[in-house]
């Protein structure tokens, strides 16, 4: 693999804890690839290696690059090679931990199951009601809200510790805290985990001292990519391993746009004191002037450990303002796709990306786009149908049929009986009360038949109609008779989720759909690709139109009212500006071309810090 010369000295460090911040551009994932392979090359087997990432799409691209290089280099079995890596999403890796020993802190781990965001708020309002928090009435406790316990659960999960405010004690916390403990012991008497609880009872179980000692005698050289994106409880998750095993982290402060959820880019160099540092500053992807303005919009952050970029690309790139409503920005792209031409003559849409800091922005250019008749797809528009209560029905039918202990599952089927067969209906209540036996029976059947229930054939949807009669049948649609080109979002979501789980067992499904991320739903083919800034980390297109740059939009009006906040919205502008390689077009509304109905809003102050706009 060819390397530069300041990528190979990171690559081939002999320092125990190394980091790269590596800028946007700069080669990132090949030296994570060529770290791994270096590795190998040294004796490590491929099972003693664990890389940490926050996307599928991102391990998937790091393990294809592997097998790539080692059929390159002549090795026999390379998809072998790369399978036996530990690869994967903290939350993937932290499943795995659990799958395999969760049996050490309580869990059954064959028919662990992960509740959806529904169920478990469901679960934590009742929580807070019977410790007298919240009244039947739907009022809260003087000084509490639902938004203050959601709060205090999220950063429960992002630093172990229960307090609404980063670092502080706050009045009703100790109730907040006795609401948590009863809801998590309520998701473990189900064999049930939220998403947030599986980083969690990851790191209790890696507690466990005979645990601990197995897998770190296993894992030698841990590997962590978009480090500045680590939370406090990743960063314990990855300190369980190293030391003793080898550290090597990738990131960049620069693009660390998740403070919101508790990112602590700081903690790489408190925690890593003494690691080794290395700078990749050389830009690959984008042009001069992208490069540039880029630069003079991050400068004003200041970012520790990092040093400006500088592109190597010989083209200059192109960046322009562009004015106007969505409908102009539509026209925009339908000229752009028409110029950016692929050898079959025909628009090069797939090279264009429109890229905003809210879903809204997008959904709104997408019925533009539609009149023009422009391909696009939004990037996460396929996981829309998951917050449907028909959706949440069929994959609480799946879970109950993996787990009969998942009580708020059997709840959400026994509702929608009554439902579909009447509230006064007599067999409502006795399916109802049968369901959990219906589904274990007919899983176990299916198990001694030796029948492998997969998506992509839709046997598991036959067989849930079959076992749970009338109700799921007119929750999901028929896809085995219409199963080609059933035009509904419904179906379609479903058929993407076979195609995604070919072959999968149910329990497999089921992990693959609670693990899923919306860089999942980024798809190949010649349509314009619509993302949040956010979606669009790690990627890039040759034409980018960045939308919507206002005051009040990016930066967003929360972060203009927070101490940091312009400051991580900076980042998320850096991330946007850095996606483009060829050309990038900065849209803002005029007076002119917005809402009446609310504040004029001004220019982003971003348009200004990049040159693009000068300053009056």
């Amino acid at each position: 693999m060819t390397l530069t010369a300041e990528q190979r000295v990171a690559v081939e460090t002999e320092a125990t804890e190394a980091i790269v911040i590596a800028g946007a551009g700069s080669g990132k994932t090949r030296v994570l690839v060529a770290r791994i392979l270096w590795l190998l090359g040294r004796g490590a087997s491929p099972s003693e290696i664990m890389t940490l990432t926050f996307t599928r799409k991102a391990a998937g691209e790091m393990r294809r690059r592997i097998c790539d290089a080692l059929r390159e280099d002549g090795h026999r079995q390379p998809t072998r090679i790369a399978g036996r890596l530990l690869m994967g999403t903290f939350h993937a890796v932290a499943l795995e931990l659990l799958r395999s020993h969760g049996d050490a802190i309580g869990y059954e781990p064959a028919s662990l199951t992960i509740v959806d965001e529904a169920d478990a708020n469901l679960l934590l309002e009742e929580a807070c009601e019977s410790l007298g928090l919240l009244r039947r009435s739907g009022t809260w406790k003087s000084g509490l809200s639902w938004s203050r316990v959601a709060q205090a659960r999220e950063r429960y999960y992002q630093t172990g510790v229960v307090a609404v405010d980063r670092g502080a004690a706050s009045a009703g916390d100790g109730e907040i805290r006795t609401a948590l403990h009863h809801y998590h012991a309520e998701l473990r008497s189900m064999n049930a985990l939220d998403f947030g609880l599986i980083l969690l009872e990851a790191n209790r179980l890696m507690g466990v001292p005979a645990i601990r000692a197995i897998w770190q005698s296993r894992i030698r050289h841990v590997l962590v990519d978009e480090a500045q994106d680590c939370d406090t409880t990743q960063y314990v998750l990855h300190d369980q391993f190293s030391p003793p095993a080898t550290f090597f982290a990738a990131g960049d402060a620069r693009q660390c746009v998740y403070g919101w959820r508790g990112a602590r880019p700081d903690l790489l160099v408190t925690r890593r004191a003494h690691a080794a540092v290395f700078h990749l500053n050389a830009c690959f992807r984008s042009g001069v002037r992208i490069v540039v303005a880029a630069n003079q919009v991050i400068a004003a952050n200041c970012e520790p450990m990092t040093e400006p970029m500088h592109a190597v690309r010989e083209t200059a790139g192109a960046i322009a303002a562009l004015c106007g409503r969505s409908a102009d920005v539509a026209l925009a792209i339908q000229s752009a796709g028409q110029r950016h031409l692929n050898l079959d003559g025909k628009p090069g849409w797939s090279r264009i990306a429109v890229l905003a800091r809210k879903h809204d922005i997008l959904v709104k250019l997408g019925e533009r786009l539609a009149e023009l008749s422009v391909p696009f797809h939004r990037v996460g528009s396929m996981f829309d149908v998951c917050g449907t209560e028909e959706f949440r029905v069929v994959y609480a039918a799946l879970r109950a049929a993996v787990n009969p202990r998942d009580g708020l599952a059997l709840r959400r089927l026994l509702r929608a009986f009554h439902r579909t067969l009447g509230e006064d209906d007599q067999s409502a209540h006795f399916v109802g009360a049968e369901a959990g036996t219906i589904l274990r029976h007919g899983a176990e059947a299916c198990t001694r038949n030796g029948t492998t229930a997969t998506c992509r054939t839709a046997r598991l949807v036959c067989w849930l109609r079959e076992r749970l009669g009338q109700a799921v049948s007119d929750i999901l649609p028929d896809l085995d008779e219409h199963l080609p080109g059933v035009a509904t979002d419904y179906a379609a979501a479903f058929i993407y989720w076979h195609d995604q789980c070919a072959e999968f067992t149910v329990v497999e499904a089921l992990r693959w759909f609670a693990l899923r991320d919306v860089q999942d739903d980024v798809r190949p083919g010649n349509h314009v690709t619509l993302a949040t800034i956010h979606a669009a980390k790690g990627l890039e297109w040759e034409h980018v139109f960045a939308v919507d740059w206002n005051e009040g939009v990016l930066p967003s009006g929360l972060s203009l009212r927070e101490p940091d906040g312009v400051r991580d919205e900076r980042r998320v502008a850096y991330v946007a500006l850095t996606r483009a390689k060829d050309r990038l077009d900065l849209h803002w509304r005029r007076p002119a071309d917005q809402d009446h109905h609310y504040k004029t809003k001004a220019p982003s102050r971003f348009l200004y810090e990049s040159g693009v706009v000068a300053a009056d």
